[in-house]
């Protein structure tokens, strides 16, 4: 007997076929970003806007380098430039991790996307935490692994990331390891060369970062230059503060948020993608996630952004593990997958991880 396909099923296999396609899947991933980027709520601190103020105009200063770019080309720092360079960068981060993500298989195609798009830790809390230099490194770490199959390419983009310590300092801790493990694992010689860069760079911020002037003049100079904008009155502190000084403030602010609702839920997020490291076949790619891991958590010692760098960490999760994916480097794949689309669906129901209440003040 002849069988005829019902028209239901014939509907079902057609949608199958239209949702395989790479072309839709992608433009739904960039639709639900886009529509994540505009529906998720920009904390519009004032200490955002002070990073574009920061400058070499009055000493060689750690984070300056943007604002000096602003400066030399002549942008104005006011709210429609914030929100066009805070934009670009974000679509930056969407960019890059669409082009890892495109020659992936369907399904581990849609347990990134899933991951990326919904997780508080990820694109939500950078969308949340608007404006941050935080997507620049991102961006960068994402196309390295990219170029992972292209040494050539990949030496280009290593050669550019010790700019990144100009761009904010703290990347030495939770860039710099994750850098150079990959680096050592995919080439080796290039390591050998990314440590002393990075090394020399640091050392060039530690002697020569500093004002020419008094700080409690530049931070009045700041307050000027960036009328209408409010900005902190004691925003320059970060920048002149010594490393004890920083410790001296960070370490209350941390045990306080420890202890709030949403440290513990911060905890619990953070707990809940680490065991995603379990997957990752390579026992030395592993210890460096590890390893990287523990770098990155000094900041929580020496800095009270503490929400921000939870979200930091587990982007460092994120990058072994599509490093890991791209070496062929993952086990036990479906549940892998299913792990990830269910932790991203569980994230849509918690608030994103970003500072709220930056440095005992009221937003």
């Amino acid at each position: 007997m002849e069988y005829t396909s019902s028209p239901h099923s014939l509907v079902n296999t057609h949608s199958l076929t239209f949702f395989k396609r790479r072309t839709i899947q992608s433009y739904l991933f960039y639709t639900c970003a886009f529509f994540t980027f505009f529906c998720v709520q920009k904390a519009g601190f004032e200490w955002k806007w002070c990073h574009l103020f920061f400058s070499y105009e009055f000493g060689f200063l750690k984070r300056g380098l943007i604002g000096q770019l602003f400066r030399i080309l002549s942008i104005p720092t006011n709210w429609s430039n914030f929100a066009l360079f805070s934009s670009l960068m974000l679509n930056g981060v969407i960019f890059t991790f669409h082009n890892l993500l495109k020659n992936m298989e369907n399904l581990a195609f849609l347990a990134f996307s899933v991951f990326f798009i919904c997780s508080p830790v990820l694109l939500r809390n950078l969308v949340h935490d608007w404006g941050r230099f935080d997507q620049i490194a991102i961006m960068l770490v994402f196309s390295l692994i990219y170029f992972t199959d292209n040494i050539y390419k990949y030496r280009t983009v290593l050669c550019v990331s010790p700019v990144l310590l100009f761009i904010h300092e703290g990347t030495l801790l939770w860039v710099f390891p994750t850098l150079l493990a990959i680096t050592f694992i995919n080439d080796r010689k290039s390591a050998y060369a990314l440590a002393p860069a990075w090394i020399i760079c640091a050392a060039v911020i530690l002697k020569w970062g500093n004002l020419n002037m008094d700080p409690a003049l530049y931070g009045a100079k700041l307050i000027e230059w960036a009328k209408p904008i409010p900005v902190y009155e004691n925003v320059v502190s970060t920048l002149t503060d010594s490393t004890e000084q920083a410790i001296k403030a960070s370490v209350p602010v941390l045990l306080e948020n420890v202890r709030s609702a949403h440290g513990i839920e911060s905890i619990c997020i953070f707990l809940s993608i680490i065991p995603l490291l379990a997957f990752i076949k390579n026992k030395m790619l592993t210890v460096f996630a590890l390893g990287s891991l523990l770098c990155g958590s000094v900041l929580f010692v020496v800095a009270v952004d503490h929400f921000r760098w939870v979200s930091l960490l587990c982007f460092i999760v994120l990058f072994y593990l599509l490093y890991a994916y791209r070496s062929n480097q993952i086990r036990w794949q479906k549940i892998f997958y299913s792990y990830l689309i269910v932790l991203g669906v569980l994230g849509l129901f918690i608030d994103p991880i970003g500072i709220f209440v930056p440095y005992g003040q009221t937003p």
